[in-house]
């Protein structure tokens, strides 16, 4: 990693390794000298140790389950339609499909189109009556 290092910075400025530790060499460390917002200069200063493999022994856990809460939202096609229930009004009556072409095309101000909006979904599943009030404008 190190001379990994010395070669990205010999690329940057096209000039050899050997230059690059000559023109960034401090106290036989690798520092880059830089100017903070206030004028004064400042140096970094990359220490070899940092650049040794650092081995971990790996702690093995047979037969221990991961705590893991797996969260199963309906937000497919399927698992809507499955539900038989309207998204709007909790209705169980014949389901419908909504559709808009774009997410982008939906202003937010209206009940359904901000229920779309907050799950990014261009479809949302209602019921007969539902449906009728978002075309003719009536649902709010």
């Amino acid at each position: 990693m190190e001379y990994s290092m010395y070669k990205t910075f010999g690329r940057k400025y096209r000039c050899s390794i050997r230059k690059v530790l000559h023109k960034y060499r401090y106290k036989k460390d690798f520092a880059v000298t830089y100017y903070n917002g206030k004028g004064e200069q400042k140096r970094n200063i990359f220490v070899k140790q940092s650049f040794k493999r650092k081995l971990q022994g790996k702690i093995q856990e047979v037969g221990k389950m991961p705590e893991t809460a797996y969260i199963t939202a309906r937000t497919s096609l399927i698992d809507r339609l499955s539900a038989r229930c309207c998204e709007i009004c909790k209705s169980e009556s014949d389901l419908q499909m909504h559709h808009v072409r774009k997410l982008s095309e939906l202003k937010g101000k209206k009940k359904w189109e901000i229920m779309m909006i907050a799950r990014k979904r261009k479809t949302m599943a209602v019921c007969h009556a539902c449906h009728r009030k978002i075309h003719n404008g009536a649902l709010d």
